[in-house]
This record gives structure tokens, sequence and C-alpha cells, in this order.
């Protein structure tokens, strides 16, 4: 039976625990090898030795978000508590921007769409200080879609106008931006192929296609924001879609209970990416929350349309069911 040397083991613990020493110093010190550290620090939690106990004046639902990665397969989920759909700026607005602070990189490309929840993470930067020290002048912000024209909201509401948020959010990170000069939604595919064809156009999108990550919202088929600030006809369109399959809205694309992209006028007369293109950006970041949600989110997860999930608990919990 091997002798554990209990002196040695716990000398070890508190150089690395207490002193915050890493396990090659501890070895050079100890005339050690790495591995021996390593082994004997992994015997004394074993054994009962050590007991790691976190101690954070946040709440955290960490074991919420492994559920979550777990059941849907996600890169990453964050969530938060419980958020106030109606608030203009909350916890939801902070963790994407903190997300997204952790995320950039330099010559990366991020691509974003319009909605209050983009508008929300940009508030976030700017109140909540954490623009200070970043700067990635080789990385890019582009449209995914292009902007609404909202017949219930005012002209200065810049959550609208996609390219109006990608330029200000490039201006929080110091970085390149590219614009879409267009609608998000056009009168027939025939004029949207007109717009396809325009260089300025065509080549920002194709950036898009190319992003290295994106982040957008979820709209659910009842929700009255993101439905009111579309024209009436195409209105009218959707009402007929919901009826049948559409659950839920990503870039302007409706989409039914598998995640699959419907097939309707109404998603051919989009200028932007489609679905199948958007789940071909590497790290796809939805921002949703809220009862009114739910099984547009849950359409969202069953086709893999994104694998990052920033959601506050209800939610998460809801999606667990």
């Amino acid at each position: 039976m091997a002798i554990t040397d209990y002196r040695l083991m716990e000398r070890i613990c508190r150089m690395h625990y207490y002193d915050g020493l890493s396990q090659d110093k501890i070895a050079k010190r100890l005339g050690l090898s790495r591995s021996a550290v390593s082994r004997i620090l992994s015997q004394a939690k074993d054994e009962g030795c050590v007991e790691v106990r976190l101690r954070f004046k946040t709440e955290n639902y960490y074991d919420l978000e492994r559920q979550l990665e777990e059941r849907w397969g996600l890169r990453e989920a964050v969530v938060t508590p419980d958020c106030d759909p109606q608030a203009d700026l909350n916890q939801i607005g902070v963790e994407g921007a903190m997300y997204l602070k952790r995320l950039l990189k330099p010559n990366m490309i991020l691509a974003i769409t319009w909605g209050r929840f983009m508008q929300n993470v940009i508030r976030a930067f700017e109140e909540d200080e954490l623009r200070k020290g970043m700067r990635f002048p080789d990385a890019e912000i582009v449209p995914l879609v292009g902007s609404v024209k909202s017949e219930t909201r005012p002209d200065n509401d810049l959550s609208i106008y996609t390219s109006l948020l990608a330029a200000r959010l490039a201006d929080i990170l110091n970085c390149s931006v590219q614009s879409l000069p267009a609608p998000m939604y056009v009168k027939n595919p025939e004029v949207r192929a007109l717009f396809f064809d325009e260089p300025m156009i065509s080549h920002t999108l194709d950036l898009a296609r190319h992003a290295d990550a994106a982040v957008f919202g979820i709209g659910s088929m009842r929700e009255e924001n993101w439905i009111a600030a579309i024209p009436e006809q195409q209105r009218r369109e959707l009402e007929k879609t919901a009826a049948q399959n559409g659950r839920g809205e990503i870039i302007g694309r409706i989409y039914d209970s598998g995640g699959r992209e419907t097939q309707c006028k109404y998603n051919d007369c989009v200028i932007g990416l489609s679905l199948e293109e958007l789940k071909k950006i590497p790290q796809r970041i939805a921002i949703a929350y809220g009862p009114g949600k739910i099984e547009a989110v849950r359409a969202a997860l069953n086709g893999g349309i994104a694998n990052v999930l920033i959601t506050d608990r209800s939610t998460a919990l809801a999606l667990l069911e």
C-alpha cells in the first residue's frame, strides 16, 4: 500500500490555493514534476481534504445553463434573473454586451440585426462603461438584414434601422462598419432581385455570409412590436402564415416548429440572409426572453438556428419542460 505524505499534500494545497502559485512554480520550488503536483492536488480533492466553495454576490444559474446546453446542444447558454419585457435596459442587454466583449477578436466579422434587444446591448456598452479599453480596428460590423419603415414607431427610433445600429456599435468598438441601404421587406420577389443586383448590397450580404458570429433576436408570431413595424400588406401575409405553420421570426424570416424557413410569399420578399445561410455562421447568438416567445425560441432551437442563447430564468425553465 502506498504511503501518502499528507504534510507534503497540505503544503502543496496551501501554496496553490492560499498563495496562488501555479502548478509549475510549485513543482520547481519543491523539486517535483508538474504531473506529480497535479496528481497530489487531485488526490486531495478526491479524499475530501480540499473543498471548493464559491461565494458570489450575484445570482448565478450555472446548473440551469448547463441543462439548456445539454438539452439543446448549445455552445453556451447565459441565464439572467427574470426580466421585465417592457424595460428599456435590463440585465439581458448587459449580459449581451458582456458576451460580445468576451467574443470579439481582431479581424472578426460580427453580423447584427435590428430590434430593441440590439439597441439595449448597445446602450449597455454606453451606460455600464463596458466600452473602456475596447478597440478592434480590424474587426467589422455588418447588417444581416435591411431596415424597417415602421407605421407605428417614430422615425427617430434607432432600433428599426439595422445600418444605424451597426454604425453605432462600430463607433463604440472602434472598428469598421458596412451599410445595407435597403428595406427589410419589398413588395415582391422581382423588386428584391433588383436590390440583390446592387453591388453595395450584394457586397454587404456576402460579408454577412462570411461572418464569424451573428447576434439576433427572436420574434413571436403574436408579438406586437416587430409585426407592427412592417407594412399592412406584409402583416396580412404574416397572419396567413401564422395560422398555418409559422412559429417565429428571425432576421425577418418566418420558420416552423422545426426551425425550417416556411415556404411563403413573405419570406420571398426579405432583403437579407436566409436562415440556411445564417446557420452556416459559426457562432449564432440569440437574445430572447418572456412567456410570449417560448414557442418561437423552442422552434428556433429545434432547428439549430442559434447555438448560443441569452435568456432569463423563467424562459429557461419553460424551455426545459
